[in-house]
């Protein structure tokens, strides 16, 4: 069969018989998923630091800077919530409608 497709046994098999995925891969995955699941409970508003701090509470070791590029990598940032800021002068003297 490798003869008549002129490839190498090797590369027939390889590609007959997929991988398993390496540990470094396997641990990649599994902390995307992570951090996926603990950035919608946080309702998106957990950036890198928290995320990894509530990871590491979690029993999973990472660091802040591989939560942020796995952030990077599947396009998770986190949502700020706004200062209120008041609009208007209230004027203590004035007649109230």
């Amino acid at each position: 069969m490798c003869r008549v497709l002129r490839v190498s046994r090797a590369s027939f098999y390889r590609w007959r018989t997929p991988a398993e995925p390496s540990p470094r891969a396997a641990r990649h995955a599994m902390l995307v998923d992570k951090v996926t699941t603990k950035y919608n409970e946080c309702a998106g508003r957990a950036g890198r630091d928290q995320l990894a701090r509530l990871l590491n509470a979690d029993g999973i070791a990472v660091s802040e800077s591989t939560v942020g590029a796995i952030m990077r990598e599947i396009s998770l940032r986190a949502v700020r919530a706004r200062a209120w800021k008041t609009t208007t002068v209230q004027d203590p003297q004035a007649n109230v409608a």
